[in-house]
């Protein structure tokens, strides 16, 4: 069931789209990609899930519109504090939103050398963004004794790093991305829209000295693209579809760029075939995405059912200050309404400490998360400690397993 404020979120998400694209273009633009955004099926799809993704892109397209708003009127000192703001919540929703600062970053160098350290709205965002964070990396330290824990949850270390992917293995996926989001008749516009580029080539002299607003949001929007695909690639390897959403605003204005290259085109010969023609694509490219939006929607509807019907097992079988061990964090604390705890970095030793410290009254495994092998081993090893209360099979003749929880003796 989707809840009020994610209906709520996605409708600003639209709306932010909408003013963000007409500051950094013009209303046709902003009027299209704001319908692009309302029908995009990997959107639509993430408003029925237990995902963080719609509140991050709502997070991401804010701290953009405040940037944007501060970089064209520099004047605006209580938008850049915003910027900060909104990219620090971007960040607390899902650190890889850090490369929208980066992209900040690399843009304000690229458009203005070293003058924006002068400006005294960069110094505001930073500041804003720090203070923001300030009690993040206090909660950090104190539990975790490191202000950087969500590198280790994020399993950013030498070993992941040296399973990663070969790189021609992540540069497709990443890319695939792109026509995985659009479809067929927006991934057509879409590769049109990206004609318009050849202005940031030609007129490299234009952007440099900053008198063209519309060849610095191109600017903005290909290094967002580029960038947010780079860090996957490079550094993590690989990404789910749903990691790389925040890209769908850039990918949105380029549809309708070639929506409007289309639609200039036929004019020259027709006004109102040209008229005719757009709204067509536009009514075809809803169609599809909402097609697909509808088939996803109705095959994953029932996948983690058993994640669910297991938390909510354990809730009615449990007390308030019982807590419960699990992989599938989101979705059992919030079903189960308890405390939960997730054991993906521990091996069998931390394992058994922390179930001694904690008291967890459950310890949940399945097949839907990857879990650390000596776990298995362990629970086998130690069979009078965690004895199997429910199960989840995969068809009614009990084959496979795919979740069983442990209550835990002590």
């Amino acid at each position: 069931e989707t809840q009020p404020l994610i209906i709520f979120s996605s409708l600003l998400i639209v709306l932010f789209s909408y003013l963000l694209a007409k500051k950094m273009y013009n209303a046709k633009i902003a009027l299209i990609t704001s319908v692009v955004m309302g029908v995009f099926w990997e959107l639509l799809f993430n408003l029925g899930r237990l995902h963080v993704e719609t509140l991050l892109l709502l997070f991401t397209y804010l701290s953009i519109y405040f940037f944007w708003d501060s970089y064209t009127k520099s004047e605006r000192n209580s938008y850049s504090l915003l910027v900060g703001i909104f990219l620090a919540l971007s960040f607390l929703t899902k650190y890889t939103t850090l490369i929208l600062g980066f992209t900040f970053l690399l843009f304000l160098i690229v458009t203005e050398r070293l003058k924006f350290l002068k400006n005294k709205n960069f110094w505001i965002a930073c500041l804003a963004l720090f203070v923001s964070l300030i009690p993040y990396f206090i909660w950090s330290y104190v539990n975790f004794k490191t202000f950087f824990s969500f590198l280790t949850a994020a399993n950013i270390s030498s070993d992941a790093m040296a399973a990663k992917p070969p790189l021609l293995v992540s540069i497709k996926q990443l890319f695939g991305y792109i026509p995985y989001f659009t479809d067929k008749l927006f991934l057509i516009l879409f590769i049109i829209g990206l004609l318009s580029l050849y202005k940031l080539i030609i007129g490299i002299d234009m952007w440099l000295k900053r008198n063209d607003n519309e060849m610095h949001a191109d600017l903005f929007n290909v290094l967002f693209i580029i960038l947010y695909l780079s860090f996957f690639i490079f550094i993590l390897g690989s990404a789910d579809d749903r990691w790389i959403m925040p890209i769908l605003f850039p990918l949105a204005i380029f549809v309708s760029k070639g929506l409007l290259i289309v639609h200039n085109f036929i004019r020259r010969y027709t006004t109102y075939v040209a008229i005719i023609v757009i709204v067509l694509l536009l009514c075809f490219g809803t169609y599809e995405q909402l097609k697909h939006a509808d088939e996803i929607i109705k095959l994953k509807k029932d996948t983690y059912i058993q994640v669910k019907d297991a938390a909510l097992w354990m809730r009615d079988n449990s007390e308030r200050g019982d807590s419960i061990f699990t992989l599938s964090y989101p979705q059992t604390i919030y079903y189960s309404q308890r405390s939960v705890y997730t054991y993906s970095t521990f091996n069998a030793t931390t394992l058994e400490e922390n179930i001694s410290k904690l008291k967890p009254k459950f310890l949940v495994a399945s097949v839907f998360e990857p879990h650390p092998e000596c776990i298995f081993k362990y629970i086998d090893e130690h069979r009078e400690k965690f004895r199997p209360v429910q199960a989840y099979f995969a068809d009614a003749e009990q084959n496979p397993v795919l979740l069983v929880v442990y209550e835990i003796q002590y």
